[in-house]
């Protein structure tokens, strides 16, 4: 959609007035920031084989810049809410400011939502709700990421946690949250990596995590059910394929006992410092280690469980009406 310059106030009007189709776009051009002392609600759905989105550019339509919204006045409720199925909200870099008190710098119903390429910071929670592909979410003062599916992302500097809930959480980065993984019950945590933080996974009942590497926490995997004491038990999760590595303590609440193929390998991560996780050395080699760290091309049409979605195709630039 293109209708000549127009606020960010406007923007927003010829979203929630229907002007915006089902299929069509919103372009935002990052030449400046964009700013905001209220919350940004959008109150329109789009369809589901046809969905509506907004998405940031540099300077030419669909090259993949990020255009940077900002709150400038105190909120207590999510600064971006995005309360309808059926969008996407891509390439745009939100910024609380501090002034978020509650709620979420950008607000996504639990399915049929899509966020992709989003930075999330200085808000309350980062990102909460849909489903959350590519992103970034640092230095809010609650949490980063809390979503029932989310690939390839990370979460840095959160003061809680910084994934939170998730059905299904894939090839993603937490480092130096207080926690960097928190599982509600039946999530699922595959190819991911914790650096830092005083709890690298936390998790119950119902709970599976494999394939991933746990480093430099206080506590490595960390169980709500104190099972320390029943060695043989089938405890009520599964955790299999584990690198931990320079943490005070790699279990807590739990034995080594109770998860499958464990290493206390150093995983030689290249720069972690800059998220570099690739693997330099072979110390992890053969042994189903080899995604980790490197974030890879996803098939969108993964079978990601009870809320299965295909990401539907992006209208393409060309895809421009007057």
């Amino acid at each position: 959609y293109v209708g000549g310059a127009v606020t960010l106030d406007e923007g927003i009007n010829i979203i929630n007035n229907s002007v915006l189709q089902n299929g069509e776009t919103l372009w935002i051009k990052a030449d400046g920031t964009y700013t905001t002392n209220s919350q940004l609600a959008i109150n329109v759905a789009g369809a589901v084989d046809a969905y509506k989105r907004i998405c940031g550019y540099s300077s030419t339509i669909g090259d993949g810049g990020k255009a940077t919204i900002q709150l400038t006045a105190s909120l207590d409720t999510h600064f971006i809410y995005e309360s309808q199925y059926y969008w996407i909200i891509e390439n745009i870099i939100i910024n609380g400011n501090d002034n978020q008190t509650a709620g979420a710098g950008l607000s996504l119903p639990s399915a049929g939502a899509f966020a992709v390429n989003i930075e999330a910071k200085n808000c309350r929670t980062g990102i909460s709700g849909g489903h959350i592909i590519n992103c970034i979410s640092h230095d809010n003062s609650y949490a980063g990421i809390e979503s029932i599916n989310v690939v390839n992302s990370i979460a840095y500097n959160n003061a809680t946690r910084g994934f939170y809930g998730g059905f299904r959480i894939i090839n993603c980065i937490a480092k130096n949250n207080a926690t960097n993984y928190w599982l509600t019950y039946s999530g699922i945590i595959v190819n991911c990596i914790s650096d830092g933080g005083t709890t690298g996974i936390y998790f119950g009942d119902g709970n599976i995590i494999l394939n991933s590497v746990v480093v430099n926490a206080t506590y490595g995997l960390y169980s709500s059910r104190d099972i320390t004491s029943k060695p043989e038990v089938c405890p009520p999760f599964y955790i299999s394929n584990i690198c931990l590595y320079n943490n005070t303590n790699n279990f807590y609440k739990m034995l080594s006992s109770h998860v499958y193929n464990v290493y206390t390998l150093d995983p030689q991560f290249k720069d972690p410092a800059n998220f570099d996780y690739t693997r330099t050395g072979n110390n992890l080699s053969d042994k189903g280690f080899s995604e980790v760290g490197m974030k890879s091309d996803i098939d969108y049409a993964i079978d990601i469980g009870i809320d299965q979605m295909k990401i539907p195709d992006f209208p393409s630039e060309n895809d421009v009406r007057e």
